[in-house]
């Protein structure tokens, strides 16, 4: 969190706060009993673990704190601590949570106002039987559960706070945050991206704008067709993501897959409202742009016919306008 440009929703907000500061997140909920939560995309995988550090300054602030899993920002599981150490697991849909497992035996390791190294791992039905997740505090495991009616896997993890009944609300930075996706239980093999050097990722880099080039990393694609991806986020868009595609027609594909689930888009300018339509370089039809709200935020997809690449960019609010520039 050295450089936020890890791709963390930030703002404030009148019942919440996000920021980057002195190289952590902070989020905060202003007020009791609320609660809020910041996620980033990384894939789709049916078995991750998702780690931070997470940092709850004030012990004798009720709350809750912990990391999360899921398919979306309104739809994923949560592994909390409380102050004294004591364990919450919750499946969240549609933004309303369902308690999995609560244990108010104070976990071992949990010192007051020090910073804890936290381990949610999440696995999916697509991994076979029951979804299951577990957390854990530095190498101990102090809450696990399955879900018979769980995510079949997941495609975002990221921090979560839920204040007490202090009226001031509550307060937590997070750091050191990674994800380590396609574990398998028994210590089998790990899946990793290409290293540096691969002269396909080099390729897609050299069609991204030379300004953003320097933030890039690459990440493991999030649709079907694409053979390698790149995420090139700023502050002001968290997700800019970059797909190459083995030839126009996978790429359109996986456009029309999209398109097909955004009957809302129906404006006639990206610049201003959720709309779709071809665009322009330099006069000449060059491909598609897909534009719409999700979940309240400003969401792009667009193709490139020449390249076979299609890009993603996702705002940290509800701009068309700022997401469009």
């Amino acid at each position: 969190m050295e450089e936020p440009r890890s791709g963390f929703q930030t703002g404030d907000f009148e019942q919440h706060r996000v920021a980057y500061e002195d190289g952590q997140l902070v989020i905060e909920v202003k007020g009791p009993g609320r609660s809020t939560w910041t996620m980033r995309s990384f894939g789709d995988w049916p078995l991750v673990d998702v780690e931070g550090t997470a940092h709850w300054p004030d012990p004798a602030v009720g709350g809750f704190y912990g990391l999360t899993c899921g398919r979306s920002d309104q739809d994923f599981y949560a592994g909390l601590l409380d102050p004294s150490g004591g364990t919450v697991l919750l499946r969240v849909l549609g933004g309303q949570a369902t308690v999995l497992l609560r244990d108010d035996t104070p976990a071992p390791d949990v010192s007051g106002g020090e910073p804890i190294e936290l381990r949610f791992s999440c696995s999916g039905t697509d991994a076979g039987g029951d979804a299951w997740l577990s957390l854990s505090v530095g190498e101990r495991v102090v809450a696990s559960a399955a879900d018979p009616s769980g995510f079949v896997s997941f495609l975002r993890g990221g921090f979560y706070i839920e204040s007490g009944d202090s009226p001031e609300g509550a307060l937590m930075t997070g750091d050191d945050f990674r994800v380590v996706a396609g574990l398998v239980s028994g210590g089998g093999p790990i899946p990793t991206l290409p290293t540096g050097g691969d002269p396909v990722v080099e390729t897609l880099l050299s069609h991204v704008p030379e300004t953003l080039r320097k933030l890039c990393r690459e990440v493991f694609p999030s649709d079907q067709e694409a053979t390698v991806a790149v995420d090139c986020g700023t502050p002001e868009v968290p997700v800019a993501t970059y797909l190459q595609y083995a030839g126009p027609e996978a790429m359109m594909g996986d456009y029309e897959e999209l398109l097909e689930e955004r009957s809302d888009a129906t404006g006639s300018s990206c610049e201003r409202e959720p709309g779709e339509g071809p665009y322009t370089v330099d006069g000449v039809e060059t491909g598609r742009l897909l534009c719409f709200l999700d979940e309240g935020t400003a969401t792009l997809y667009w193709t490139d016919q020449r390249l076979s690449i299609m890009g993603h960019a996702r705002a940290a609010d509800g701009s068309f306008a700022d997401l469009y520039a």
